[in-house]
């Protein structure tokens, strides 16, 4: 059991990667925060208000493109041929490399961007007059709309989201993040088109009068699909996702 798991050795490779996580990304979040104080410095020169909710969409703009690049930045090199034989050969495990990696880029590196992004926007309320400029703090989100929990909700499912990325890494050699964007796409568009065929042979076995929106719904949760898409969606791709990584971590690893 300690050949393949060892807290001292975890110790030793996440420290490792974090600080390597830090070097390789640190320009990547600079230039996000740099666009988002952008956006906030003009608002003070248009006189506009740029409340949460206008504020919010880049939030989640800027934190969804940098979880998706982090796998690349951090371990874009674990499968090169050449370059990847320094990691295939670290004395660590390939379950502490696994772990080692969700926690960096997964967890760590992406709550530290969060938290940056976060300090800058209050920074920029706190230095905005009351009538233009960034006004409202985030967490006082309910008078401009925002409902905080769902808004947390989203920031977790980031994790969700990056998950196919940490896979493609792995397996693809190059373009590593635009060949998982696209294959992502090409698998929602499969999906839909499974979802609208089952939709219309149930709706063709299970026939009702009338066409509305309200009886659509009703025929979606008598057949409990939404549910089953849920479950599929957010737990069972993930899952299946985060073995096929373990996997081809275990392959790159050197004997």
């Amino acid at each position: 059991m300690n050949n393949l798991f060892s807290i001292r050795r975890l110790s030793v490779l996440l420290n490792k990667d974090l600080r390597q996580c830090f070097l390789v990304s640190f320009n990547t979040l600079l230039v996000f925060a740099s666009s988002y104080a952008f956006l906030c410095i003009f608002s003070l020169f248009t006189s506009f208000q740029f409340t949460p909710d206008d504020r919010i969409p880049f939030f989640f703009l800027f934190t969804l493109l940098f979880v998706m690049m982090l796998p690349r930045l951090v371990y874009g090199n674990v499968n090169d041929k050449v370059k990847g034989i320094e990691y295939g050969m670290l004395p660590v495990s390939y379950l502490e490399k696994f772990v080692s990696m969700i926690i960096t880029v997964g967890i760590v590196a992406p709550l530290c961007f969060v938290l940056a992004i976060f300090t800058l926007d209050n920074l920029f309320v706190l230095i905005s007059p009351e009538d233009m400029g960034a006004v409202g703090f985030f967490w006082d989100g309910a008078r401009y709309g925002i409902n905080i929990s769902s808004t947390l909700e989203s920031l977790g499912s980031m994790f969700l989201i990056q998950i196919p990325f940490v896979l493609g890494n792995l397996y693809f050699r190059g373009h590593k993040v635009t060949k998982t964007a696209l294959l992502l796409i090409l698998v929602h568009i499969v999906l839909i088109a499974i979802l609208i065929i089952f939709g219309m042979r149930y709706a063709i076995s299970n026939p009702f009068e009338g066409s509305t929106e309200e009886q659509l719904y009703d025929m979606v949760a008598d057949s409990n699909i939404d549910k089953w898409i849920y479950v599929i969606y957010y737990y069972v791709i993930p899952v299946v996702l985060l073995v096929l990584s373990l996997l081809k971590i275990k392959k790159l690893q050197y004997k």
